[in-house]
């Protein structure tokens, strides 16, 4: 399951400092039933789906997005290349990074108040899911030991998910003898 109650019994009462996540509404609970002692930094690899999703029906706008979400990432991986530590991250991040942050939300901004995209489009959602992230998208560039979305930890859990969902009705009699005489 993914409700709070969940990572209640993972993280450990006495954990304090940043967790970084996706939007999902029971993180926020969660941090919140801790009183301020949890930070959540925001995944943009998320935000940066919702935008791939909606490239189809938007195609110009999604693309300038696309094209400054992949400037952010080809700097993350040169950081990542040269082993860069927390410090060097951070002042990279401050010099390039911040530009482009404030770039992408100016026009989030801009594009949610000329109402040009109907709220349930895939565009209008991908630019409210980005609004609503934007103070917790805005923490990696403040401190250099925060990624800039969760992708390595999802990577590392994807098998263990994987394999769930494939071996969910391993040994029941009755969907291998129907799977094999249908």
């Amino acid at each position: 399951s993914r409700a709070a109650t969940c990572l209640e019994k993972i993280i450990p009462v006495e954990f304090a400092g940043d967790l970084q996540c996706d939007g999902y509404e029971a993180y926020d609970c969660f941090a919140k039933g801790r009183g301020g002692r949890i930070t959540l930094a925001g995944c943009l690899a998320h935000v940066r789906r919702k935008f791939f999703d909606a490239k189809d029906t938007a195609p110009k706008v999604a693309g300038w997005f696309l094209r400054h979400f992949a400037n952010l990432y080809a700097l993350e991986e040169r950081l990542r290349q040269t082993r860069a530590g927390p410090r060097l991250r951070q002042a990279q991040r401050a010099n390039l990074s911040r530009m482009v942050m404030g770039r992408l939300h100016r026009a989030l901004v801009r594009l949610k108040t000329v109402c040009r995209y109907l709220p349930q489009s895939l565009m209008g959602k991908a630019i409210d899911y980005a609004l609503g992230q934007w103070p917790s998208l805005q923490l990696f560039l403040e401190n250099g030991r925060l990624e800039i979305d969760n992708n390595l930890v999802e990577n590392a859990i994807r098998p263990t998910a994987l394999g769930k969902k494939n071996w969910l009705f391993f040994g029941d009699q009755h969907f291998t003898t129907d799977f094999l005489y249908q």
